[in-house]
């Protein structure tokens, strides 16, 4: 939720910066592309291979390197900046 809003109000500045103006059709326009952006994806696993989501849209910062963890595969992140403890595997 806070991911949303901090998109739309990222958009709404740099449409203000641009000298675009702000209206109730643009604001829509802004939720719609920022809602897209951060659906979750439906994922569809081939035979034999299955797939979840761990960390939904919006929450996984750059990830680096994907490591291969027995049958899962772990990727190394940086993570969003809650605590000082950043480049967690998650």
């Amino acid at each position: 939720m806070i991911t949303r809003t901090l998109g739309s109000v990222t958009l709404a500045c740099l449409l203000g910066a641009c000298g675009i103006s702000n209206s109730l059709a643009e604001q829509e326009v802004a939720k719609e592309i920022v809602d897209r952006l951060l659906a979750t994806p439906v994922l569809q696993a081939k035979t034999g291979f299955a797939a979840k989501i761990l960390i939904p849209p919006g929450q996984l910062y750059d990830p680096l390197v994907m490591l291969p963890v027995g049958d899962k595969t772990w990727l190394n992140d940086d993570g969003e900046k809650k605590t000082r403890a950043v480049g967690c595997l998650r």
